[in-house]
């Protein structure tokens, strides 16, 4: 029934949340990919912020011209064979660190090859859906390299009998122990984590842990140019006056990770694969 489906109605349909999950969703990654190829997309290669080269597509001309989000050309793989050894690399046997980098690698081709697809060919999905399959990517990916349960983040808070719904929670012992909120971009509620942490925080004596997964916060710019988006005046406000959070993780982390009032707040998403999700874990 599956075969059946559109490429957009299966996103739609996503439940993965476990490692043997990610042949499929690889599966609809290099097929997004492959459309986005087929339709012989014009290719616009950018240079922005310390060198960092871009890729930016679009079909058509004129009015009727569409455009895909930009995607770093390291970090983004276009070869289908490549990309299945990618896969073959992060499952293989038992997890080991050593394929943290892979592991990033493939999570971005797959969402950016859906993220393409959807803004070319489904625009007006492309908002939704897109962060429907990176969670399902994040999911099976944390299942890959840690073997927990991966569920729904819902704490429910006893006093008041309402519950805090995060994208994701980690589940040892069948209690949540560390709460994921994945986001394509932070150009939209940046708070919530942060604000649903601190009310774990002053709720329970022992809450579990609280983290956050971006993508990257790139944006195009007209036809020729692209700008980082991420608000570092906010993230410092919130950090330093709500809560600090317990991990805030990128796959194209922005610029601003480079400067001192950022250190060891902004990390790259491999870290969390190599050590920090074990260190997270066992604290």
């Amino acid at each position: 029934m599956k075969n059946l489906l559109s490429l957009l109605d299966q996103i739609k349909v996503l439940r993965c949340r476990a490692a043997e999950d990610l042949p499929h969703l690889c599966r609809i990654g290099s097929e997004c990919i492959s459309h986005v190829r087929a339709a012989k997309a014009q290719k616009i290669t950018l240079i922005e912020h310390r060198s960092r080269r871009y890729a930016l597509l679009s079909i058509g001309s004129g009015g009727k011209a569409r455009f895909a989000r930009p995607v770093r050309e390291d970090l983004f793989v276009w070869d289908p064979k490549e990309i299945g050894l990618l896969l073959t690399n992060v499952s293989a046997g038992l997890w080991n660190p050593a394929n943290s980098s892979n592991l990033e690698r493939l999570v971005y081709t797959l969402q950016q090859g859906v993220a393409m697809y959807l803004d070319l060919f489904h625009p007006a999905a492309a908002r939704k859906v897109v962060g429907t399959f990176f969670e399902a990517l994040v999911a099976s990916s944390l299942n890959r390299v840690c073997g927990l349960c991966i569920g729904s983040g819902t704490v429910r808070v006893p006093d008041v009998n309402e519950t805090i719904m995060t994208d994701l929670g980690l589940l040892q012992d069948d209690r949540v122990v560390l709460l994921v909120a994945t986001k394509t971009s932070t150009r939209e509620r940046l708070s919530q984590p942060f604000v649903q942490k601190k009310i774990l925080e002053q709720a329970f004596p022992d809450p579990p842990k609280s983290i956050l997964i971006v993508v990257g916060d790139v944006q195009r710019i007209g036809v020729a140019a692209v700008q980082h988006t991420f608000t570092a005046g906010q993230f410092l406000l919130y950090w330093k006056y709500l809560t600090p959070l317990d991990g805030v993780f990128y796959i194209d982390v922005p610029p601003q990770a480079e400067t001192a009032a950022f250190q060891n707040r902004l990390k790259p998403l491999s870290q969390l694969f190599s050590s920090d999700l074990e260190l997270l874990l066992k604290s």
